[in-house]
């Protein structure tokens, strides 16, 4: 590879990880994502960094993917949604343990919700539950299944991964990471089953935000990401990195990075919850051993043959 772009440059992806409370502990995830720590986020300074961010960095269609922790245990979550600007597209990233009614309601009183993601952390999850929670939202939203290859539990993937065919999603196996960003070791034959695997019956069409991959030039769709992290091929240090072009992450604390890798976390940007924030525009040269995942390998990304000389 010599270069990763994102399909559409000119939309936005928001990652905001709403605070680290969590009702799950799993074992491959850091306890600053689940601990607690953050509390719940301070309501007006969120819209207001938001507000900032339409009017002043892209005018243009975005999607706010709210994640954590679990962003569905924050109380005002649907307040929340309700005040935001026509311009966001809002994506939940959960682990799906809410209740039905809990679901009814939000798509009820929320119209802005274009997509849910859910994720199976099968050291927790009632996965049957998880199926039922699919079946309210498939006709709705634009409903992706990450279901996670824990070794430990691979035949249960195996199993649901026929189950969810079932319903108008679209489905992903998704290769666990250690702390490092290093995939588990998988066997050939879970590679190639996490590799080859499809599911797409979603009847909703696009959003204008970048989703898929354009690698070398060539169109991807967004599950080859997943072989990129399987193969562990997601090594670009060295690489020249457009870091706020297309992409910004705020943390639980309120802090504002462009990226979930440890050269974004580097760069200082203010804080949501401070009023001291920018966004830079230059890019910068990747001093991460592991792209951390497929929202950060979507940041245009190229090899410099001068820099890595």
């Amino acid at each position: 590879m010599h270069s990763i772009y994102p399909d559409n440059p000119n939309g936005m992806n928001i990652e905001w990880v709403v605070s680290n409370v969590c009702n799950y502990k799993c074992s491959y995830c850091r306890e600053d994502l689940y601990g607690g720590s953050s509390g719940q986020p301070q309501y007006d300074k969120a819209l207001e960094f938001f507000n900032y961010i339409h009017k002043e960095v892209q005018p243009g269609p975005k999607l706010l993917n709210l994640t954590g922790g679990e962003p569905t245990v924050w109380p005002r979550l649907i307040p929340f949604l309700n005040e935001l600007d026509t311009s966001y597209f809002v994506q939940l990233t959960t682990n799906g343990s809410r209740t039905l009614n809990w679901w009814k309601r939000i798509l009820d009183k929320c119209s802005n919700i274009a997509r849910v993601c859910i994720s199976t952390h099968l050291e927790f999850a009632d996965i049957e539950h998880i199926y039922k929670v699919g079946e309210l939202l498939h006709q709705k939203v634009q409903l992706t299944i990450l279901l996670l290859a824990d070794r430990k539990n691979f035949d249960i993937v195996r199993q649901y991964s026929d189950k969810f065919k079932n319903l108008e999603c679209s489905v992903f196996i998704k290769p666990i990471r250690d702390y490092t960003g290093k995939a588990q070791d998988y066997t050939e034959e879970e590679k190639e089953f996490i590799k080859n695997y499809k599911h797409s019956t979603s009847k909703f069409g696009d959003l204008p935000i970048p989703t898929h991959l354009v690698v070398d030039g060539e169109p991807k769709p967004y599950r080859y990401g997943f072989k990129i992290i399987s193969n562990n091929e997601h090594q670009f240090k060295g690489w020249k990195c457009g870091l706020g072009k297309t992409r910004i992450v705020i943390w639980h604390n309120g802090d504002i990075s462009l990226a979930q890798c440890s050269t974004a976390k580097k760069m200082k940007l203010g804080n949501i919850y401070e009023n001291n924030y920018s966004i830079p525009e230059k890019p910068v040269i990747c001093q991460t051993d592991f792209c951390a995942c497929i929202p950060d390998l979507r940041i245009p990304k190229w090899k410099d043959d001068n820099v890595l000389a």
